[in-house]
């Protein structure tokens, strides 16, 4: 009787590629018995040319294998009782190769599912970066629902199975209450907030002078005689026009005016319009203080108004005299749109060359509907201007001074005084 070693037991087997190695080195030290002499020793071993033949299995089933050692060892000659203590151990190799597949499998398919439920996101999340971060909740919602759906196909797809019915149904639910919140959420957010007050705040900054053209000229409405005393303290204030306002003096020929438009409303507003609500009567011929301008540069307004006509338009800038088409209406039909919070600052110009005019200041706005009026607060100046007697379009220009009730000019000699003329 030949001899037989002890076949390679499966101790550190790791992969079905050893495990089947080893079973082949059992088939080789049983002296490679005939397929009928196997079958016969393991009856379950029905086709062992899968095993051990030129057809053999690349991923055998654990059964085979093991129905394969078992044929192996009874043809080497192993004794029977220890055939069962051999199987047992290639029976926990195939276990343990089993388990560590199916492991890498979960992890890998876990993996596939995580990936396509997050593809949806990241392309949202791109979109989002090139759009400003304009992207709102309703479609942050769907986003995240195609993420959910994305998961589910693939789940689909890998396993033939859908989820359970009532993962489903919470799904489901999940999902519509997730738009409908979303949808709720947007409404309100652009719905207008209902304010107390108007939808745009303007008001007054400051009012100039205009030094090329006026000088130093202020008219008076009444008749002034001024003592030495007051003559030297009028001429002290030459150039603190709010001083002078403040004892009654109106600017001759123009009125500089700053003016703060602020949007207060989350739709926006546009300014359509401006206009002059004009008081005018002759010019004033009271007291007239003058000096003639020095050279200097202008600093042109945005808009001029003409006070010689009644409650005038804003037009665009055009020298003294000069016509000039209206700015946001006929063929400019310009516009100022402001945002929540917006703010700009309009310079304006309100002139005359016939008459003596106070006014206030007229901003016409929409937020959408229907035209709206909002006066300017004046912000505790008064805005008054008067044109020279004679007409003259600059004080340089001025040559008639005949109708004031009285003339000064000022002193270049000396401490500043006034000097009486005519």
């Amino acid at each position: 009787m030949r001899q037989r070693m002890p076949p390679p037991g499966p101790k550190g087997v790791h992969g079905w590629d050893e495990l089947y190695e080893r079973l082949a080195d059992l088939h080789a030290w049983a002296d490679q018995p005939k397929h009928g002499t196997l079958r016969e020793l393991v009856p379950e071993l029905t086709a062992p040319w899968q095993v051990f033949g030129d057809k053999r299995l690349a991923r055998p089933s654990r059964e085979l294998v093991l129905s394969g050692v078992r044929a192996c060892l009874l043809a080497g000659g192993v004794v029977p009782n220890e055939v069962d203590r051999k199987v047992d151990a290639w029976a926990d190799a195939c276990w343990r190769i089993q388990r560590s597949e199916d492991t890498s499998r979960r992890a890998a398919n876990i993996t596939l599912e995580v990936v396509f439920a997050l593809l949806p996101i990241a392309i949202a999340v791109v979109v989002n970066i090139a759009t400003e971060y304009k992207t709102n909740s309703f479609v942050w919602a769907l986003v995240i629902i195609a993420s959910g759906l994305s998961a589910l196909i693939t789940h689909r797809l890998r396993t033939r199975e859908w989820i359970r019915k009532p993962l489903r149904v919470t799904a489901g639910i999940a999902a519509t209450v997730l738009l409908a919140g979303s949808v709720a959420f947007e409404l309100h957010r652009s719905t207008p907030v209902a304010t107390s007050g108007p939808a745009l705040t303007a008001r007054v900054l400051g009012v100039g002078r205009e030094s090329s053209l006026q000088g130093s000229d202020w008219v008076f409405r009444d008749k002034k005689m001024f003592t030495p005393a007051q003559a030297r303290e009028v001429a002290g204030l030459e150039g603190d026009a709010p001083a002078m306002r403040a004892r009654g003096a109106v600017d001759p020929l123009l009125l500089p005016v700053s003016i703060i438009l602020v949007g207060t409303t989350k739709r926006g507003v546009t300014v359509t319009g401006m206009w002059l609500k004009s008081q005018c009567s002759r010019p004033l011929t009271g007291t007239l203080l003058h000096r003639q301008p020095g050279a200097g540069p202008r600093e042109n307004a945005r808009f001029s108004f003409d006070l010689d006509s009644p409650n005038p338009r804003a037009q665009v800038y055009a020298p003294i005299g000069a016509k000039s088409p209206d700015y946001f209406h006929g063929e400019l039909a310009k516009s100022i749109f402001l945002a929540d919070g917006e703010q700009q600052v309009i310079s304006m110009e309100a002139r005359t060359l016939r008459s003596s005019c106070v006014f206030e200041i007229i901003v016409e706005y929409t937020t959408g509907g229907p035209l709206k009026s909002l006066p300017v607060d004046r912000g505790g100046f008064t805005l008054a201007v008067t044109a020279y007697a004679d007409g003259a379009k600059s004080s340089v220009a001025l040559r008639d001074t005949s109708a004031y009730a009285r003339y000064y000019v000022y002193s270049d000699t000396g401490d500043p005084t006034l000097i009486p003329r005519g």
